[in-house]
């Protein structure tokens, strides 16, 4: 290796730091692509194993019996839902369900062989149970079970209150256990309520209002032939089994299907209420019976075996992630850093994480100089992993997942190990079906977090980002709407109960009035019910309820997400990329010009000219370590950039470079002044190298200057002078401002909106707006203004802006103003030009004239014309 002075040193390292970054943002980007398709693989394999594989003829058998059994009316045109009274039950007990269960013809009268089977295709299992709890009564003297009032001792004897299980009554009553139907009046403990009490055994049960059933009370299973099975619920009857101590009969039994090979469990609820009111609800739970029988069966095995085996990789994965982020220390996290410099008080220099070679200000620098790794927004310690919503997502869908996954397992052992020649015994498959019913819930919940999840991935692309911006913007207000809203709907749902409650259904209690409220903002109101039961207080109500809740609340409600997205699509447009996003922005140009080799798209010559160009320049050994190091700054921004072909086409047009040579540092020259004129003329442009390098374009940038200087939309405005009391804090009738976007701390800032309307106060107060556009317009093309990241043109927006006071002051010190042409700031004029102003401009551009003429003059008497 041999030193030389004017290239200096050359490295010892393979890679620059910037190629090591680089290459590492290949690796991510590759590593990227790789999880997110892992994560469609995976989606793939949950939905085939939740939907593909799961029967559609679990609604059908399921409404079948609720069509068979529970909608099915009797004598009295009544269906089960709509039993008022004991003896409304046993008729539909008699008529419907026990014609159902135990038929004994077909429907040309001739005679079943086999009666076992209901409805000619579902298989009876076991008998069918009966079993009703009963509440104790109170007397007038036993107040521990419900008090009587001393003033109606004349007239009430006994009460029953509402069930709860310290009044659960357990003595006998009816029958003598001698009687033929006698047990089915002798309270039954659980372990003789349930045939094997840790698989078969029905848990509590809740009921509509609150009330929790354990498995006990007062059970008689029927017997499997018709004639007996209708004697005994003849004898039910006969001696009152249900009377006034009753709170609820439930009625179970279990059903197979050998046609689609389905289980099913029926629990069907009549609660008695305290008030002679009574309520139904019916639980229908069918399942497969989880063998391997078929090859459908098989191929559902192995798709759950291969699920398991998936969130068992990413319980892993995540595992190893955090502990990688455990591992790392504070002082390796940048935004661990940043915080203890803002505690501190002082913005001093910071370590580059991932070069470990240059201290820079990463307040104010998005990027590293040296190897150009993007300062990151997120910690990269195990505080990155926690506060992260994607991993805590992650956590509770794995956990469900587990949960799942443990219940099915389970489920399939029980059913493949469970005899089903149970005689004439009572058969309880209702738990069973229930938890494979709950497995299927957490699955629903499932489904939602792992489409949710591809949020996660899609976030990344910046054209698919704004949904999630969105929300993350409209946080803080939709909460305090929230609080609104919960704080008024909570009202109006008390109030419309208290008024309503009494005789409308749908306001009976606080839960339902929300719903029904609820309903309301989607069109779902009843008035003329609420009028009737209130003439007074139901125009009120409903009339300041829709213009409060539906008018008001619903419409800051669209405002707020509005209001939101605006701001979501500025920061996608103003920010920057981050790590991920700048290596998946280059590998994918990279995958085009592939693609665009093998003709699949079309090709982009004039990036493929541009790599050329910079690849040539970096190899070449006539450029110093500083051009070279220059030049992959500028590489990057064009990969950062791939689309941005205007700037490539001008470059290519405006030099002229020849490739079939050795560059040198003319061509490197010639690259930087041609970047440089363009970035000058299209301030939209992300590219921001060689800004520190003003000497070697000084003449360049003045003389374009004086070009746009001629545009100037009032030239009587000392622009210097009112530039420099705009820099000034707001404090001292300035525009300047510090400011906090995250954790990157701006200072000297202000909107474009926030200028124009400065520049309206302090020089057009009495003319139109559309001036102080102008004016701020033209100090933007002059470079006075400019965009923080540069990359938004000076406009009349939100986006934040910067002073070039530098540019200002050497404009200032360059350029000559006769006649006193600079004002003072305290001569500011606020009506229109007088003569005078005029008269110097066209004096001005006489001038100009005649410079012109004189030029031409001279030159036609050097020709001899």
């Amino acid at each position: 290796l041999v030193l030389d002075a004017q290239h200096g040193p050359p490295s010892n390292e393979l890679y620059s730091a910037m190629e090591k970054v680089r290459l590492k943002k290949k690796q991510t980007a590759r590593a990227f692509l790789r999880e997110t398709l892992g994560y469609g693989g995976f989606m793939v394999v949950f939905c085939l194993v939740t939907y593909t594989f799961r029967t559609v003829w679990t609604f059908y058998l399921t409404d079948t019996f609720n069509q068979g059994f529970f909608h099915t009316t009797w004598s009295r045109s009544k269906d089960f839902y709509q039993i008022a009274d004991t003896a409304d039950f046993f008729d539909w007990s008699e008529q419907v369900l026990f014609a159902g269960l135990y038929p004994t013809q077909w429907y040309n009268g001739d005679l079943l062989a086999d009666r076992n089977y209901t409805s000619w295709f579902n298989y009876v299992v076991g008998k069918t149970r009966f079993r009703q709890l009963r509440t104790k009564a109170g007397a007038l003297n036993d107040s521990s079970v419900c008090p009587i009032n001393p003033k109606f001792a004349h007239i009430v004897k006994h009460c029953f209150p509402p069930y709860l299980s310290e009044n659960d009554e357990s003595a006998p009553f009816g029958p003598s256990t001698d009687h033929p139907i006698g047990k089915a009046f002798k309270w039954s403990a659980k372990d003789k309520v349930c045939s094997d009490p840790e698989l078969l055994c029905t848990g509590n049960i809740f009921g509509q209002k609150n009330a929790v059933y354990p498995p006990v009370g007062y059970v008689w299973d029927f017997s499997r032939d018709a004639p007996s099975a209708f004697e005994e619920l003849r004898l039910l009857r006969q001696h009152r089994w249900i009377d006034a101590h009753t709170r609820v009969v439930i009625i179970e039994f279990t059903l197979y299907n050998p046609n689609i090979r389905l289980l099913v469990g029926v629990q069907a609820l009549v609660e008695f209420y305290p008030t002679g009111m009574t309520a139904m609800s019916v639980g229908i739970k069918a399942m497969p019976l989880m063998s391997l029988g078929t090859t459908k069966d098989l191929a559902l095995f192995c798709g759950e075996v291969l699920l398991a085996v998936i969130v068992l990789f990413y319980i892993l994965l995540a595992t190893l992630k955090f502990r990688q982020q455990w591992l790392i220390p504070r002082t390796k996290c940048p935004v661990c850093m940043k915080r203890q410099a803002v505690l501190d008080g002082q913005e001093r220099l910071l370590m580059c994480y991932e070069c470990e070679e240059t201290e820079f200000n990463q307040f104010r620098f998005p990027t590293c100089p040296s190897c150009g790794t993007e300062v990151p927004e997120d910690h990269l310690c195990w505080r990155g992993f926690v506060r992260s919503p994607w991993n805590l997502l992650d956590i509770v869908n794995q956990c469900f997942f587990v949960i799942v996954i443990t219940i099915r397992s389970y489920v399939r052992l029980q059913t493949n190990s469970m005899s089903f020649e149970v005689g004439d015994e009572y058969f309880n498959f209702y738990p069973i079906a229930w938890m494979y019913a709950f497995a299927n819930w957490l699955n629903a919940l499932n489904a939602l977090m792992c489409f949710a999840k591809s949020f996660r991935y899609l976030e990344k692309f910046r054209a698919l980002s704004t949904l999630i911006n969105t929300i993350a913007f409209a946080r803080h207000e939709l909460l305090y709407f929230l609080v609104i809203f919960f704080v008024m709907f909570m009202g109006y749902g008390l109030a419309f109960h208290l008024a309503f409650g009494n005789d409308i259904f749908w306001f009976k209690d606080w839960p339902n009035a929300l719903i029904s409220l609820f309903n309301g903002l989607l069109g779902v109101f009843n008035y003329p019910a609420m009028r009737q039961s209130n003439r007074l207080l139901a125009p009120l109500f409903f009339v300041s309820y829709q213009l409060l809740v539906f008018f008001i609340l619903s419409n800051m409600f669209i405002a707020i997400i509005s209001r939101a997205h605006q701001s979501a699509k500025h920061y996608i447009e103003e920010a920057r990329h981050d790590f991920l996003s700048s290596s998946l922005q280059i590998y994918l140009s990279e995958l085009k010009l592939l693609l665009a080799d093998v003709g699949l798209l079309q090709p982009n010559r004039a990036l493929r000219r541009i790599r050329r160009l910079v690849h040539q320049l970096s190899v070449s050994p006539h450029l110093t370590q500083q051009q070279k190091q220059d030049v992959m700054h500028f590489k990057m921004e064009v990969e950062h950039d791939a689309d941005n072909v205007d700037l490539f086409n001008k470059v290519l047009q405006d030099q002229r470079f020849t490739f079939d040579k050795e560059l040198t540092g003319e061509d490197f020259e010639k690259l930087k002044k041609s970047v440089k004129r363009w970035r000058d003329q299209k301030r939209t442009v992300t590219t921001k190298v060689w800004d520190g390098e003003e000497l070697d374009e000084e003449e360049d940038t003045l003389a374009l200057q004086k070009e746009l200087a001629r545009e100037n939309p009032d030239p009587s405005v000392d622009s210097v002078a009112i530039l420099k009391q705009m820099n000034h804090p707001v404090s001292l009738d300035g525009l300047l401002t510090n400011r906090r976007v995250k954790l990157r701390k701006l200072r000297g800032v202000f909107t474009g909106r926030e200028c124009v309307e400065w520049v309206h106060e302090h020089l057009y107060s009495n003319r139109e707006r559309a001036l102080a556009v102008d004016l701020v317009l033209f100090w933007g093309k002059m470079g006075f203004l400019h965009h923080i990241h540069y990359e938004q043109p000076v406009e009349d927006t939100d986006h934040l802006f910067q002073l070039n006071m530098d540019l200002v002051l050497q404009y200032a010190s360059h350029t000559s103003t006769p006649h006193g042409l600079l004002h003072s700031p305290s001569m500011m004029h606020t009506g229109p030009p007088n003569v005078d102003n005029k008269l110097l401009m066209l004096e001005d551009r006489v001038a100009v004239m005649l410079k012109v003429l004189q030029q031409l003059s001279t030159t036609l008497d050097k020709k001899g014309v």
